[in-house]
């Protein structure tokens, strides 16, 4: 039984604010919320319940009360949390926007690449028409009132996902790969004291709950670090409808990575398990870091890897440079509201790249797989820095060979994945890099026990059931680095796994992954009957630098591996 103390999360001041309150409300218990709405109008407090959100298990509500008021409604038995209402953040540029006014920039004039894309953007909007052949802009309730500040955040972000980052030698921008819905989510009432966080996250509910979209970008947010406790609202809400995989989210982490300890942690809903969080790198060369300002992990357990990566985002010194539709120019400014779509643009060139059909859950598990770590703290940068040169994932060297696996698991089914190796021996040392992907519905009352399925994956490096051939590829060290603390089955329920290793000559036969799925609820154990197919995505790469001809030796033996051809038109570096 949590204790008053443990349900007031953050409460400052005495006078009359706005709180979020989250209730336990088990199915068809709405007599919970009745009577808590009875309870806290005895004691003062002004509820508002139309703008109420439930999830599994859980119901959050704006209020409006004293701190006298909040700590009396925390003594109620259904209360779980209690908070003062956090600001929006935008993630706002961290340096001043500047912008270069040029004569030589142009817009394409062709029509997007892929057309079949669907893509949207949540943001503060564009209240110009030079985005009209790729962006059709949605506004709310009619209300076209808004803050040039909110505009620009809106056309920067957008014309990330168009474009990409610029440098001050580009002429002519490049054809941007998909059309995009952009909803100015945010406007002028925003600010208002009767509008809130709940105003902006119900419009991207409804917007998400009646329209299907493959990529998405949220580079907002309340501005609060991450609770291990307890699962936000905005994350609770998303992770709903994003567990069936088919959407991919990039979401910016915020930028208070340069404040204290556990204030400078990610902030929702970066802690998405079924999203991909993006911080921000210093530079687009070889020679990066993580930007002081981005926001840190780890995120909870699951989702303990997190950020999941970082992408240019801009500094004083190496401003991230975008178009600029107001003045036909570079604006220069900086944060993790742009490394964020910067990283949606490589998912969707991904995609439009090559003729085969991958799913927006394979976009991020290539991303993944091939981000670049450094050796860097994962704490810091997650796996690492997202390529930027896609051509680093779509193609093999000679001494390489690079395997998707793509499907549905069904709730009884044991999976064998047999890792190709040619049938001669492979010589030296043979580098493997493994990378799995689901999706997961996800209990938002039980953090501990969040995500609802599971894969128990065992590497083999060979068939046989020999002694010693079983390796331990994803196992605690590998996944939560060096956290001591974990759980010992705490891996199984991460929804990303990568891990590589170097194997001597000899030491691979014919390697495979068997994998299990495993479904919990509430933590409990449940029937195979009772669990949906789990989208899942294992991307494998297999090198050998002594075996120059490694590509075609798979190929020939494995002749039912069909090469994924490029889009001839398509221009990889994004």
């Amino acid at each position: 039984m949590l204790e008053v103390s443990d349900k007031v999360k953050a409460i400052n001041g005495h006078e009359v604010m706005s709180i979020e309150v989250a209730l336990h409300t088990p199915e068809n218990t709405s007599s919970v919320i009745d009577t808590f709405e009875s309870f806290a109008l005895q004691n003062g407090a002004v509820i508002d319940t139309a703008r109420s959100i439930k999830v599994k298990g859980l119901t959050f509500m704006p209020i409006k009360a004293s701190k006298g008021v909040a700590l009396k409604l925390a003594e109620f038995s259904f209360l779980r949390t209690l908070r003062e209402l956090p600001e929006l953040r935008l993630s706002e540029p961290v340096i001043a926007r500047s912008v270069e006014q040029t004569s030589h920039l142009s817009l394409p004039t062709e029509g997007a690449v892929n057309q079949n894309l669907k893509v949207a953007i949540f943001d503060g909007g564009l209240g110009v028409d030079d985005f009209s052949p790729w962006v059709t802009e949605y506004t709310f309730n009619g209300n076209s009132a808004t803050s040039a500040k909110l505009l620009s955040h809106g056309q920067d972000v957008t014309s990330t996902v168009l474009f990409g980052v610029l440098g001050t030698e580009t002429e002519k921008l490049t054809v941007p790969f998909c059309n995009i819905d952009h909803y100015r989510v945010l406007d002028s009432n925003v600010n208002n004291s009767d509008v809130d966080l709940f105003d902006v996250l119900i419009r991207i509910k409804s917007v998400l709950e009646q329209n299907h979209y493959d990529y998405v970008n949220l580079s907002l947010g309340p501005r609060l670090p991450v609770d291990d406790d307890d699962v936000h609202v905005w994350t609770s809400t998303l992770e709903e409808i994003l567990a069936t995989g088919e959407t991919l989210c990039t979401i910016a982490v915020g930028n208070d990575g340069h404040l204290p300890a556990q204030l400078n942690r990610i902030q929702p809903p970066a802690d998405l398990v079924n999203g991909l969080s993006v911080g921000a790198a210093t530079s687009l060369s070889d020679h990066w870091e993580r930007c002081s300002y981005s926001c840190i992990g780890p995120g909870r357990s699951p989702g303990f890897v997190k950020p999941d990566g970082v992408a240019f985002g801009g500094n004083e010194d190496e401003p991230f440079q975008v178009y600029s539709p107001m003045h036909n120019g570079l604006a220069s400014t900086a944060g993790t509201s742009f490394s964020a779509p910067l990283v949606l643009r490589q998912a969707i060139a991904l995609s439009s790249s090559l003729q085969y059909n991958i799913t927006p859950l394979t976009a991020k598990a290539l991303l993944i797989h091939h981000a670049e770590c450094k050796k860097l703290n994962r704490h810091e940068v997650g796996w690492g820095r997202f390529p930027h040169d896609l051509s680093q994932v779509i193609f093999c060297g000679d001494d390489e060979v690079k395997v998707i696996y793509q499907g549905k698991l069904k709730p009884s089914q044991h999976m064998r994945a047999l890792i190709p190796v040619p049938d001669v021996l492979m010589k030296g040392r043979v580098n493997l890099r493994a990378t799995f992907c689901f999706s997961s519905p996800v209990d938002a009352e039980h953090p501990l026990n969040y995500t609802r399925s599971g894969l128990e994956v065992t590497m083999r490096k060979g068939i046989s059931d020999s002694d010693g051939l079983t390796f331990p590829l994803f196992n605690l060290k590998n996944v939560y680095a060096d956290e001591n603390e974990q759980r010992i089955d705490a891996h199984k329920w991460e929804t990303t796994l990568r891990s590589e290793h170097t194997f001597k000559e000899g030491e691979l036969t014919n390697p495979c992954f068997d994998i299990a799925y495993y479904g919990r609820d509430c933590g409990m154990p449940v029937n195979v009957d009772e669990l949906d197919e789990l989208p899942y995505v294992l991307i494998v790469t297999l090198s050998a630098e002594e075996m120059p001809d490694l590509y075609n030796l798979i190929r020939q033996k494995y002749q039912t591996l069909q090469p994924i051809q490029v889009q001839q038109q398509i221009i990889l570096r994004a």
